[in-house]
C-alpha cells in the first residue's frame, strides 16, 4: 500500500471536475449495502501519462479496475502493461500512456462492492503523477484532486470523540500470562554442572632452559604459561601455545585469523583462557578470519578433531571460559573451537553481545552457561559435541535460582551429538523459575534427545524447532509450538546447508529482517534467506553480493521499477540523435524513436534486479564513532541492515537525518568491511559490495554499554598517542563525578562501587593531547531484559546513540530538572530502549514524564504509507497504535486503520500496548513526532503546518497511545512537526528549545509549568520567520490546565 502525505479535506456529496486537475467521481453517493459503486477517474486536461493511487478504506471490496483489455475506451493506448494493482488491503494502482498526449475527460475507473458503514475514497498524492507532452517537452504540472469521497454513515460502536479512552485492555497482563501458560516442572536428571571450573593444583616453576617443549623450534609459536595481567593483543602473525591455565584479569583482544592452541600441561588436562576479576576478553574474529582454538598434537592442521573424540576423548579443558567477575564488554563471535570439554563457558554473567557465529566441532560440550545471569546464545554451529552441543542451567554453583533469570537459544544448529542437542537444566524452587527462549534451533542425530529440558521448574517457550534422527525428539512430551520434522537428510554433503526441498526451509517464527541474520544464508547456491526465516544455523555469506544486478533494461535510473522518471528520460531525447548505449536509445541504433517504445512498453512498471547500495560515512574517527547512513534512501527499500566485519551493527529505516553510530574505537584500528543488507516491501534482499576503510582512532578501548549500581565499573584499553589519558565520568546531569590520569600505552580503568551506588551515571570521557578529539560514551544501567528498577517515576529514552551523541546537553538539562524536583528517573539508552523494557516499566511503575529523544515519523520510510506516529527503537519501528493491538479485546478507534503488513504485525510493541496510564507530561524530541492530529471529524491527519497557538489539539494518535486522553486529569504531550535539526557539533536551536524548557521546568509548578516554560523557551529564540524554527514546529496535545502541568515529586 503507498502512502498519502496531504491534508484531508472532506467534501459533499455532489462532486465535479476541478479545472485542470485529476478528480475522483462516482456513479452513486449513497449505496445500500452490499451494492457495487464504480468510481470515475476524469479531467479536462490532455494527458500523455498517468499512474494513480487511490485508498478505500473502510468495510468495502475492490473488485473490478481499467485493465489492458479495456484502457483504450478511456484514451490510452494498448500495450503498456496497464492492469491494475489491487491490494486486498484497500489501495488500487491505476495507470495509462497515450502517444497522442489526448488522454483526457474519462480516463479510467474502478468498482467496488460497499458492504456497510462508511468507507473513504482519496487518492495516494504521494506516489501519483501525471504529465502531459506538446511533442518537445513533457509537463508535470498536472495535479490531483485532494478530495476525499464519504460512502454510509460511522460505525456507532466506536467512538464518537477523539479522546475517548480505548487502550488495549489487560494488555500485559495477557502477556504475562501467556508466559505464565508456559512454567513447566521437567524431570530429574539427576546430574550436576559437568563444566564447573575445575580447582587448578598449585604448580611447581617450570625452567624452560632445561628442557625444549614440542613446539619450542617453531618461531612463530609464542609459549603462554602465565596469567594476563597486562593489556596485550595476541597477532594473526603467531601462534600462542597455552600450556598452564590462564587467567586473563586485563584486556586481551585476539585478532581475526589467530591461531590459539592448548596443551596437555603435563598430564593435568586443565587449560584454558578464564576472564575474570574485570578482565576483557576480545576473541572476535570475522567471517573470512575465524579465530581458531585447537590442540597442540593437531598443529599445524586443525578442523579433525572430532574424528578423534571417541577414541582419545578430550585434550584439554576449557579455551574461552568466563566467569562472573569478568567485564561484560567480553565479545566471543566467529571462532572455530574443537577438542575441549567444553567450548565455551559463562558463569553467571549476561555479556553486551551473543554468544553467535562460531562452530564448535568435537567438544565434550560445545556451549555451557550456568547462574542467574545468561548470555543469549545465537546462529552457532554445533558438530559432534559428546554430551549436548549446547547446555545451559538456571541455578548457580549453590543450586540457587532467580525469577529475572532469562536466556534465548536462536537459531543454532546441534548435529550429531552422543548424547542431547540441547539441555536446560531448571531450578528447584518454582517461585524462581527462569524464562529460556528456544527458537528456530535444529537438533538433529542426537544418539539421545533433540531437546532435553530437566531438572525442576522453567518458563519454556518452545517453538519452530526442526527435528531430525534423534533418538527421541524430546525427553517428555512438554508444549512446544509449531514443530517441523525433516524426513530425509536434510543438509547438503559437505556442511550444513539446506538442501532444496528441506522441511526446514521458511519454517521460523520470524521474518528475515526482524533478526540480526538478514543477508545469511542456508543455501547451497548462497542465495540469502528471505521473508520467513529459515530454522537453524545460518552461513554468514559475506563475501555474495548480488547488487547492481538484474535490471531492466528501459530501467535508465536503476531504482528497480520502469516507470514514470525513466519514461521521462526516453522522452527527453525523443527522435534524437544520440551515441550508442544513452538512456533512450534501446535498440541501439543511434536515434530515440518508435522502436524503443515498443520495448520500453514492454517492461512498464516491471520491479526488475537488485540495486546497490553505498554507505556514506562521516564523523571523526577520534573520538570513538563514526556515523554511517545512506544519502537519498530510496522509497521501495523497507529497511538497511548495517554490517562491521560481519557484526550487526543497526538498521536503517529512511527517518530523517537517520544515522548509525559505529564504534571505531573497540577495532584496535584494524581494517573494516562495511556490507548492507536491503530489504524491499516484496521481500527481495540485496546484499552490497563491500565497502572498505580503515580509521585511525588515538585511544582504542571496550567499555561495557551498562554498569549496576553499587558494583565497580571497569574497562581497559590502548593508547597509540604520546600524552597521558584523561578520564573523566559524568553523572547526575552532565557534572564530573569521578576522574583519573593513565599513562602509558594500555590502561586499565576500574571507577569504584561508592561511585556507581552515589551518582546516576551518564558519560565516560578518555582524552589525550590537545587539539585531538576526546572519546564520550554513554553508559547506562545495566537491565535484564524486562527487569524494572522499582520507584522509577519518569523515563529518559534514548534509542539512537548518534542522537545521543548530538544532544547531550538536552539531555543532561533534563536529567538535572528531575534530580531538582527530587523524581525518579531511568534511562533507558541504546540496547537497554526497546519496546519489551520500556513496556516493563510502563505496566508496572508509576510513570508520570518521558523524555524520549530519536528518531520520528509519521509515514513510511517518509515517502507514504498509512499516516500514524512512529518512532525507532533499538529493536525496530514503534508505532502510535496498530489495529492488531486489539486483537484480544476492546475496538480501536475509527482513525486507526491498518498499516502495511509487516509493521501491523511486527514483533516490535506499539506505544498503546506498553501500559502507560499516569503521564503528565511526555516530550517527544524527535522529527516529525507531532506532525498528526486528531480533527473534528474523529480522523487522524495531517496538521497544518506553521505557528497555531498553544495547543494544537487536543489530541494525536501519541498522546492518545500514551494514555493521554482521559478528561480526568492535566497532561500535556510535546511533538515536533516538522524536522528537529540535531547537529554532532554544534548546539542547534533545536537543542536550545529543548534546553529552555527544562530549565524552567526544574523550577517546579510554582513558576515553572510546561507553559511558562513554552513561553520562556519562545522568548530565547532568535528565527521566528523559518517556517521550520522551533518556534513553528513546537507542537502540544493534551487535557486540563497546561499551567498545572510541570515537575513535581508528590
Amino acid at each position: 500500500m503507498k502512502p498519502i502525505l496531504f491534508v484531508l479535506i472532506v467534501v459533499g456529496l455532489a462532486l465535479s471536475v476541478s479545472e485542470g486537475t485529476i478528480s475522483l467521481i462516482p456513479d452513486n453517493n449513497n449505496p445500500d449495502p452490499n451494492e457495487e459503486v464504480t468510481v470515475y477517474v476524469q479531467t479536462d486536461t490532455p494527458l500523455f501519462a498517468m499512474g494513480i493511487g487511490i485508498y478505500v478504506l473502510g468495510d468495502a471490496n475492490i473488485t473490478t479496475a481499467m485493465s489492458e483489455a479495456d484502457c483504450n475506451q478511456y484514451g490510452w493506448d494498448n500495450g503498456w502493461n496497464s492492469d491494475p494493482y489491487i491490494d486486498p488491503n484497500g489501495y488500487i494502482y491505476l495507470g495509462g500512456v497515450r502517444w497522442a498526449s489526448d488522454a483526457n475527460g474519462t480516463i479510467g475507473y474502478f468498482k467496488f462492492r460497499f458492504n456497510r458503514w462508511q468507507t473513504r475514497i482519496y487518492i495516494d498524492q504521494e506516489n501519483s503523477i501525471a504529465f502531459g507532452w506538446d511533442g518537445e517537452n513533457p509537463s508535470f504540472n498536472v495535479p490531483f484532486s485532494n478530495d476525499v469521497l464519504l460512502f454510509g454513515e460511522p460505525d456507532p460502536n466506536e467512538p464518537n470523540e477523539p479522546n475517548e479512552p480505548n487502550v488495549p485492555p489487560h494488555y500485559w497482563q495477557n502477556k504475562l500470562e501467556e508466559i505464565m501458560s508456559h512454567l513447566i516442572q521437567c524431570p530429574d536428571s539427576n546430574s550436576d554442572i559437568g563444566f564447573g571450573k575445575p580447582e587448578i593444583e598449585e604448580r611447581l616453576d617450570k625452567d624452560r632452559g632445561e628442557e625444549e617443549m614440542l613446539l619450542d623450534s617453531e618461531s612463530t609459536v609464542i609459549e603462554i604459561y602465565s596469567d594476563i595481567t597486562t593489556n596485550q593483543i595476541w597477532t594473526a602473525n603467531n601462534v600462542y601455545w597455552i600450556t598452564s591455565p590462564i587467567q586473563v584479569q586485563a584486556l586481551l583482544v585476539i585478532e581475526p585469523g589467530t591461531t590459539v592452541m592448548f596443551g596437555d600441561d603435563y598430564g593435568y588436562y586443565d587449560c584454558a583462557i578464564y576472564v575474570n576479576n574485570g578482565g576483557t576478553l576480545i576473541s572476535k574474529g570475522t567471517p573470512n578470519n575465524p579465530i581458531i582454538y585447537t590442540c597442540d598434537f593437531m598443529y599445524p592442521d586443525w578442523g579433525y578433531y572430532y574424528e578423534y573424540l571417541e577414541y582419545y576423548g578430550n585434550y584439554y579443558f576449557c579455551p574461552i571460559y568466563i566467569e562472573h567477575t569478568a567485564c561484560p564488554a567480553t565479545t566471543v563471535t566467529y571462532n572455530f573451537i574443537e577438542g575441549a570439554v567444553v567450548g565455551i563457558v559463562t558463569e553467571n554473567i549476561m555479556l553486551d553481545n551473543p554468544i553467535e557465529n562460531n562452530h564448535l566441532f568435537g567438544n565434550l560440550y560445545g556451549i555451557g552457561e550456568f547462574g542467574t545471569s545468561l548470555t543469549d546464545i545465537r546462529n552457532n554451529l554445533c558438530y559432534y559435541n559428546y554430551y549436548s552441543g549446547i547446555e545451559v542451567y538456571f541455578s548457580d554453583v549453590n543450586d540457587i535460582g532467580d525469577a529475572n533469570s532469562i536466556i534465548s537459544i536462536e537459531n543454532n544448529t546441534c548435529d550429531y551429538t552422543l548424547y542431547d542437542g540441547i539441555t536446560v537444566h531448571g531450578v528447584a524452587d518454582g517461585n524462581d523459575s527462569g524464562v529460556v527462549f528456544l527458537e528456530n534451533n535444529i537438533v538433529a542425530e542426537s544418539q539421545e534427545y533433540g531437546l532435553n529440558l530437566v531438572d525442576g521448574a522453567m518458563y519454556a517457550m518452545v517453538s519452530n524447532t526442526g527435528y531430525y534422527d534423534n533418538g527421541a525428539n524430546k525427553n517428555w512430551s512438554f508444549d512446544e509450538d509449531n514443530p517441523i520434522e525433516a524426513t530425509s537428510y536434510p543438509f547438503d554433503e559437505y556442511g550444513w546447508h539446506l538442501v532444496n526441498g528441506c522441511q526446514f526451509i521458511d519454517a521460523g517464527s520470524k521474518y528475515i529482517e526482524q533478526t540480526s541474520l538478514i543477508g545469511t544464508t542456508t543455501d547451497v547456491n548462497n542465495i540469502p534467506d528471505c521473508n520467513t526465516i529459515d530454522i537453524g544455523y545460518h552461513y554468514s555469506n559475506w563475501n555474495y553480493s548480488n547488487a547492481n544486478t538484474g535490471f531492466a533494461e528501459s530501467d535508465f535510473n536503476k531504482d528497480v521499477i520502469t516507470d514514470f522518471e525513466d519514461l521521462y528520460t526516453l522522452v527527453a531525447n525523443w527522435l534524437n540523435s544520440v551515441d550508442p548505449n544513452t538512456n533512450g536509445d534501446l535498440t541501439n541504433d543511434g536515434t530515440v524513436n518508435f522502436k524503443d517504445i515498443t520495448k520500453f512498453a514492454a517492461n512498464w512498471q516491471k520491479i526488475q534486479g537488485e540495486p546497490n547500495l553505498t554507505p556514506t560515512i562521516s564523523g571523526d574517527p577520534n573520538t570513538g564513532y563514526v556515523h554511517v547512513n545512506i544519502d537519498n534512501y530510496p522509497s521501495y527499500i523497507r529497511q538497511v541492515s548495517v554490517f562491521d566485519n560481519g557484526q550487526y551493527i543497526g538498521n536503517l529505516y529512511g527517518f530523517a537525518d537517520e544515522a548509525l553510530a559505529m564504534n571505531v574505537s573497540g577495532s584496535a584500528n584494524q581494517e573494516h568491511e562495511i556490507k548492507l543488507i536491503s530489504i524491499t516491501d516484496s521481500g527481495q534482499t540485496t546484499c552490497s559490495h563491500i565497502t572498505n576503510v580503515s580509521y585511525s582512532c588515538h585511544l582504542n578501548c571496550y567499555i561495557p554499554n551498562g554498569y549496576e549500581s553499587g558494583k565497580p565499573f571497569s574497562f581497559a584499553g590502548f593508547n597509540s598517542g604520546m600524552g597521558n589519558i584523561s578520564v573523566e565520568l559524568l553523572g547526575d546531569g552532565g557534572f564530573t563525578v569521578w576522574s583519573d590520569t593513565y599513562s602509558g600505552s594500555s590502561f586499565t580503568v576500574v571507577i569504584p562501587a561508592a561511585i556507581t551506588s552515589q551518582y546516576d551515571l551518564d558519560c565516560i570521557t578518555l582524552s589525550t593531547s590537545p587539539g585531538v578529539s576526546p572519546i564520550e560514551r554513554p553508559v547506562f544501567p545495566r537491565l535484564r531484559p524486562k527487569e524494572v528498577i522499582p520507584g522509577t517515576e519518569a523515563l529518559i529514552i534514548l534509542p539512537d546513540l548518534s542522537a545521543a551523541l548530538s544532544a547531550s546537553g538536552s539531555i543532561y538539562q533534563v536529567e538535572r530538572a528531575f534530580k531538582q524536583i527530587g523524581i525518579k528517573y531511568t534511562r533507558l539508552g541504546f540496547i537497554y530502549a526497546s519496546s519489551p523494557n520500556i513496556a516493563a516499566f510502563g505496566w508496572t511503575c508509576p510513570i508520570r514524564y518521558i523524555y524520549f529523544l530519536g528518531h520520528g515519523g509519521y509515514q513510511y520510510n517518509e515517502n507514504g504509507g498509512v499516516v500514524r506516529t512512529r518512532v525507532k527503537l533499538v529493536d525496530g519501528i514503534s508505532v502510535s497504535v496498530k489495529e492488531s493491538d486489539f486483537d484480544l479485546g476492546g475496538y480501536p478507534p475509527s482513525w486507526c486503520e491498518p498499516l502495511e503488513p509487516r509493521l501491523e504485525h511486527s514483533l516490535v510493541w506499539s506505544w498503546a500496548t506498553m501500559g502507560f496510564q499516569w503521564l503528565e507530561l511526555a516530550y517527544f524530541d524527535g522529527c516529525y513526532t507531532g506532525r498528526l492530529k486528531i480533527n473534528t471529524n474523529n480522523q487522524l491527519v495531517v496538521g497544518q503546518p506553521g505557528q497555531i497557538g498553544v495547543f494544537d489539539g487536543p489530541h494525536s494518535d501519541m498522546s492518545y497511545a500514551l494514555g493521554m486522553a482521559s478528561t480526568n486529569r492535566d497532561c500535556v504531550y510535546h511533538g515536533w512537526y516538522d524536522k528537529a535539526t540535531v547537529s554532532f557539533w554544534t548546539s542547534t536551536d533545536f537543542n536550545k528549545w529543548t534546553q529552555d524548557v527544562w530549565s524552567k521546568l526544574s523550577i517546579g509548578v510554582l513558576g515553572g509549568d510546561i507553559y511558562t516554560a513554552i513561553q520562556y523557551a519562545i522568548s530565547r529564540q532568535t528565527s521566528f520567520v523559518d517556517p521550520k524554527a522551533p518556534v513553528n514546529t513546537y507542537r502540544l496535545k493534551g487535557h486540563g490546565l497546561i499551567t498545572e502541568v510541570g515537575l513535581h515529586d508528590d
